[in-house]
């Protein structure tokens, strides 16, 4: 792989197996809507439709945002806790390796690179951390196929993935998803519907293998 210095920084690589579940919330203008929904709203859009720069991706470039805990999906989206969330699951299905962005040789967080990536998202904070990773993360599909991040909050338990344009369909398969019509933020949630693993709209109390993917108990 092609390193790239940061003083004595090397970027470290973090592999993710087939054992890993990662989510991504979705915001939802209203439930109504969900009726329309197929294959196509928890893939990556076209590269062309991306027109706004984000954590890591620039312009026209289709990256897929994960986190490897439920609940924190909804910190990185900015969720309000007034409109409905749907928060989809995905499954790896095929080892690939990750880059870890703010980390140094030995694995310690690096404050000046993790910074930016510990607040909600705004457009000036993007273009930072999109500078970030072109100027010291920057990689190829043959280097390593995603990367990680700290989560917003720098919570220990928690960590985003950012999966390399083309490349999240071929790593991830999706498994279902839960659909929040509210919540509030001490974790409390009211799921009714969900999508399962066919993306077909259903009851939620049909299907006991997301109860357990997203911990919602009985």
């Amino acid at each position: 792989m092609k390193q790239q210095q940061m003083g004595t920084v090397v970027p470290l690589v973090r592999l993710l197996n087939q054992a890993s579940f990662f989510f991504r919330a979705i915001k939802v203008s209203s439930i109504d809507e969900l009726a329309t929904w197929n294959k196509n709203r928890f893939s990556a859009i076209p590269e062309y439709r991306v027109t706004q720069i984000g954590r890591l991706n620039g312009m026209h470039e289709s990256i897929l945002y994960f986190n490897n805990q439920v609940l924190q999906t909804l910190n990185e989206i900015g969720y309000d806790y007034k409109t409905p969330v749907v928060i989809a699951g995905y499954k790896v299905k095929q080892d690939f390796t990750a880059l870890i962005i703010g980390a140094d040789q030995d694995g310690e967080m690096l404050p000046e690179i993790a910074e930016p990536f510990l607040h909600k998202e705004s457009t000036k904070l993007n273009h930072i951390t999109l500078n970030l990773r072109k100027k010291y993360y920057d990689l190829t599909a043959n280097d390593a196929q995603a990367w990680v991040y700290p989560s917003v909050g720098n919570t220990d338990e928690s960590y985003n993935l950012a999966v390399y344009p083309g490349l999240a369909r071929q790593y991830l398969g999706f498994v279902g998803a839960v659909v929040i019509s509210k919540a509030n933020r001490s974790g409390s949630m009211h799921i009714e519907f969900c999508f399962d693993s066919d993306y077909r709209l259903d009851y939620l109390k049909g299907h006991p293998e997301l109860k357990r993917l997203f911990k919602l108990g009985d």
